[in-house]
């Protein structure tokens, strides 16, 4: 009995659902990033939330969030799709 992953469609198959979800992921990191464009705050997080999770590792999130205020303003982006 063979398994489902020794057919000969599953590897393109799975390579397609791979590229689809990467592809996804792009187009909606693009699209939020043109949305919120105009909304200040530090650069990589307008384009992901890596700096946001940077921060709260550190335990600096208030710390980062006074700064992000301090600097841009009352209307600020800290992260994608955060904002204070």
């Amino acid at each position: 009995m063979t398994s489902l992953l020794d057919s000969s469609w599953a590897t393109p198959a799975l390579a397609t659902c791979a590229v689809a979800l990467v592809a996804y992921f792009v187009a909606n990191t693009v699209i939020t990033y043109r949305r919120l464009r105009h909304i200040p705050g530090p650069r990589l997080a307008s384009v992901s939330q890596l700096w946001l999770f940077k921060v709260t590792a550190n335990g600096d999130l208030y710390l980062a969030v006074q700064d992000v205020l301090r600097q841009y303003g009352t209307l600020s982006l800290p992260a994608q799709g955060v904002g204070y």
